[in-house]
């Protein structure tokens, strides 16, 4: 199983759709949604909410094979279209300029960046060029409680550079459906890698397990 923690129900219509995920009814806490592959949580927006729903979540079902952020992000690398995909390979959380890692070790047709997390929208066009979003870090902390850094992983889609105006529901559904079978694709890839480790990790068991 692979977890997907979204901070928007706008963000998360399209995997709700697009994978045929069915809500989950006697959970209050959170809005979630699953089939016998992909469960995804909606956590609402910023870093703190991305940390607590990310907790429960794995806490509700625990050891995925892997568990990723997505959402929508800013950019200010001009170079860089709207609607590129991109997957962090480095989160920076601007309030406590702590740095996390991804540990990526498998091949997959995304571009690698870094995020950094900001408290509210950033709108400086002299940021530089990196990514910008609010809940990467606070859900990579989350999810370090449970699993290691090779499971953890945030992807997220350009909306702007560095300027919200018109970014609205029509807006992010659109630009999501419109990449959605390139972010499917990515998660086959992350499904068919985790399940070759947890395979060959058996394997290596059993192994020994005759050797003994």
């Amino acid at each position: 199983m692979i977890v997907l923690v979204v901070a928007l129900k706008d963000e998360a219509r399209p995997f709700i759709e697009g994978l045929k995920l069915l809500h989950i009814p006697d959970i209050k806490e959170y809005k979630i949604y699953k089939n016998d592959e992909v469960t995804l949580i909606i956590s609402g927006v910023g870093k703190i909410k991305s940390a607590i729903a990310t907790t429960f979540i794995l806490s509700k079902f625990p050891n995925p094979n892997g568990i990723i952020n997505f959402g929508i992000c800013g950019c200010g690398d001009l170079h860089l279209s709207v609607g590129e995909i991109l997957l962090a390979n480095k989160i920076v959380d601007e309030g406590t300029e702590k740095s996390y890692f991804s540990d990526i070790h498998f091949s997959h047709h995304l571009r690698e960046f870094t995020i950094h997390t900001f408290e509210k929208p950033i709108e400086n066009k002299a940021i530089g060029s990196i990514g910008v979003d609010m809940e990467a870090s606070g859900f990579f902390q989350g999810a370090l409680k449970f699993m290691k850094a090779d499971k953890i992983f945030s992807v997220k889609i350009i909306s702007d550079h560095l300027d919200t105006t018109g970014i609205n529901s029509t807006f992010i559904l659109d630009l999501i459906r419109k990449h959605f079978e390139e972010i499917k694709k990515f998660l086959e890839i992350f499904k068919e890698e985790k399940e070759k480790k947890i395979f060959s990790t058996l394997d290596k068991i059993n192994l020994s397990s005759k050797k003994q």
